[in-house]
């Protein structure tokens, strides 16, 4: 399908919104409603087909038809939202003030003025105060008031100043989130010193420890410290801050309250205290007016239950939850492929995916879902849930019984691994496991080395660095689980 705006902009509306458009239409349209029928057309669409858009509707003017009703979309939308949010109503209300001096009316024209300034001031619009100063001082020279000119334009200067002040600081918190984002381009998290180094350089930075004034950079801030001691493993901290951001968070945008709501909730998982069960319940009740926002919020209740599930060992439910909602999961696949977005994400869905499988004793689709992820993981980035990925896909094979596989997959695990000096004391641990396992058939043998991979893994738990990798995929829980198979065999 090729790229057709106009098919993406009425597959992104809601019910509301579509409603909303149908009786706007036939309020203000009169004569022939052609685009309305291409609107129905297109609506009912999965993919985009122009052909048979150009049977049912006519081909002679056509072009016409989409670009009418792409306009028509667009109109509808702008009055639909003219009251929802707040840059929406800031230009409703320099609109009313425009029309208003235009006629003459500057009394009023004032009054609209007053309203807009509240609303910037309110919601921490600096650049708007600027333009509403322009406006402003056009009313306050007519009036001819130099005391109140000169004392204008003071404050129109200091405004300017901190316009300038918010700018800078904006566009430093987006380098320093540009810096983290290079960093963890390649790297899911520090595995050793030396990564430990590289990213505190970024999270040390003296702009990352100053409270800003700004909604949008403070926010901007607390996420960098918190996405930055996550990697570090630091869940504790991570916590901390996005407990901070959310505080503030709702003065952005929806989008970011469900990912901030959606962080907290998954850190008090992984941190283990009694708090996700708000957090949860607080992102399942949030009623965002953003299509993206809301297909997102879907996505992350799908994942935060299935997480819930899988910590608890309540494997066959967590399965049952993988099946009802195979279109969440369809729907963040398509996201990766598509928009290369919702990349970790994706590697938490596939991880207790498996471990779900497995704790339910369905190995053949835990591994249909290992392959699934290594074959479409970007394995020359984020090197380190790619190598997990394949440690735990040679656990599979195990746990099948695909020996004669399994050394051809070792030595392909092993080989990438060295390649890109990941061989940590985990891998390294399970690998010389899956080693012994493959070259044995003793018996004994089998449970003697069960029994050292089980205490490696304990004191593995206790070393920094190494603990974070159970957070994506319990192998303790997995080996407890083997060596029950392997006793009953």
């Amino acid at each position: 399908m090729k790229n057709e705006p106009l098919f993406g902009l009425v597959k992104s509306l809601n019910q509301t919104e579509k409603t909303y458009f149908r009786k706007h239409t036939k309020r203000f349209s009169s004569g022939s409603l052609n685009y309305i029928q291409l609107f129905e057309l297109i609506e009912k669409q999965n993919t985009y087909d122009e052909a048979i858009l150009k049977i049912e509707v006519g081909k002679k003017h056509f072009s016409q038809y989409k670009k009418h009703l792409y306009e028509k979309l667009k109109e509808a939308l702008r009055a639909y939202h003219s009251s929802g949010s707040v840059q929406a109503q800031l230009r409703n209300c320099i609109c009313d003030f425009e029309i208003l001096k235009a006629k003459g009316l500057n009394v009023a024209a004032r009054k609209s003025l007053v309203r807009a300034k509240k609303i910037a001031i309110k919601n921490q619009l600096l650049p708007e105060l600027v333009t509403l100063g322009k406006y402003e001082a056009i009313l306050i020279k007519e009036e001819d008031n130099l005391q109140q000119l000169s004392q204008h334009f003071d404050n129109y200067q200091k405004t300017a100043i901190q316009v300038n002040n918010q700018i800078k600081q904006t566009i430093d918190i987006e380098e320093l989130h540009m810096a983290i984002v290079k960093w963890n381009k390649k790297i899911e998290w520090v595995r050793n010193e030396v990564e430990k180094n590289q990213l505190m350089e970024i999270l040390d930075s003296p702009k990352l420890k100053i409270k800003l004034e700004n909604y949008e950079a403070e926010s901007q801030r607390l996420y960098i410290n918190a996405i930055g001691y996550y990697f570090l493993g630091a869940f504790e901290d991570s916590l901390a801050y996005f407990k901070e951001q959310r505080e503030i968070v709702k003065f952005i945008d929806d989008f970011n309250v469900v990912r901030c709501v959606a962080n907290n909730a998954l850190l008090s998982l992984f941190t283990k205290n009694d708090s996700f069960l708000e957090e949860f319940s607080s992102l399942q009740i949030f009623n965002s007016s953003s299509k993206n926002a809301t297909e997102y919020q879907s996505i992350l209740l799908v994942l935060l239950k299935l997480i819930e599930l899988v910590q608890r060992q309540e494997f066959e439910i967590a399965c049952s939850l993988i099946r009802t909602k195979q279109q969440e999961i369809e729907e963040l696949k398509h996201i990766v492929d598509t928009k290369n977005a919702m990349y970790n994400e994706f590697t938490l869905m596939s991880f207790y995916s498996v471990a779900a499988y497995l704790g339910n004793r369905k190995p053949k689709q835990a591994l249909q879902r290992i392959n699934y992820f290594l074959n479409n993981a970007q394995k020359d980035l984020k090197q380190d849930t790619y190598g997990i990925a394949r440690i735990l896909n040679l656990c599979i094979h195990m746990e099948l019984g695909n020996w004669d596989l399994l050394e051809y997959e070792y030595e392909a695990t092993y080989s990438h691994l060295k390649s890109k000096n990941r061989i940590n004391l985990f891998e390294k641990a399970t690998l010389e496991f899956v080693k012994t396992m493959n070259n044995t058939a003793a018996y004994k043998q089998k449970l003697s080395a069960i029994t050292k991979y089980k205490e490696d893994l304990v004191k593995l738990t206790q070393v920094k660095f190494e603990n974070v990798v159970f957070s994506f995929f319990d192998f303790k829980k997995w080996v407890e689980r083997y060596e029950i198979i392997i006793f009953t065999e």
